[in-house]
């Protein structure tokens, strides 16, 4: 059984690299034993990444959020891929033909549009998880009502499944201990075994499900239609891709 945190800010100057480095130390000491780096991004291009971490990178949607899924070899660097739906158009995007591992919603702010059920059971039928920030919910009085509402809404349309809760944490004040964070869980409306499972089980199942799209991306060759016809011949079939 591994703990885990999904989303610890991450940006690519000194000064939040050692601020980072120290929010991963408090974690690990917490007993978090798997941490993800989050890089955000609304454009090109992608940063540089710290060596040897898991990273993911976490998409703002908008016109040209198709086009960034499309840049393989740079998104095989990440092991997670986050998208921020922003209207009701983009929100049926992710959950119903893009390419992600997470819907990373902003909790802490009233939605731009509805959480529809088909589309929320849609997402979990594709393996897709939905996650709760809770640093998000701690900067005052008036967002944590928001997020409150908005985590519970979400844990009602989910039915509890396919829920990850991580941190986002950028600082030490942003952080909680597995056992507070399962106890926020209960609060949203989850018994004690679901909550337990959104830092363990489900985040786990989000990493496979990360590993299993950079598998299938690399291993999908698309070719020119001439190039498949071999000889401009229709009936010859090329020699398949093997894999060693």
């Amino acid at each position: 059984m591994a703990y885990h945190d999904l989303y610890i800010k991450w940006k690519s100057d000194k000064a939040d690299n050692i601020k980072t480095s120290k929010v991963q130390e408090i974690l690990y000491e917490s007993e978090y034993q798997e941490l993800v780096l989050n890089y955000s991004i609304r454009q090109r291009p992608f940063p540089n990444l710290p060596e040897n971490p898991m990273a993911r990178i976490r998409l703002t949607v908008k016109s040209s959020f198709s086009q960034l899924l499309n840049d393989t070899e740079a998104l095989a660097k990440y092991d997670l891929i986050a998208a921020r739906p922003q209207n009701d158009a983009d929100f049926h995007y992710c959950c119903m033909t893009g390419e992600v591992d997470i819907i990373s919603l902003k909790l802490q702010e009233r939605f731009q549009f509805k959480l529809r059920l088909n589309l929320v059971q849609e997402a979990i039928k594709r393996g897709i998880m939905f996650e709760i920030c809770y640093a998000f919910g701690l900067k005052d009085m008036n967002a944590r009502r928001i997020f409150i509402s908005n985590a519970c809404n979400l844990v009602k349309a989910t039915k509890g499944r396919n829920i990850v809760i991580s941190s986002g944490a950028k600082d030490l004040f942003d952080q909680r201990a597995p056992w507070d964070v399962i106890n926020l869980g209960c609060v949203l409306g989850m018994n004690i075994d679901v909550a337990h499972n959104c830092i363990v089980t489900n985040a786990a199942t989000a990493l496979e499900h990360g590993k299993a799209r950079k598998v299938f991306k690399s291993a999908v060759q698309v070719v020119d239609r001439d190039e498949f016809l071999v000889g401009n011949n229709p009936g010859v079939i090329p020699e398949p891709l093997r894999f060693s």
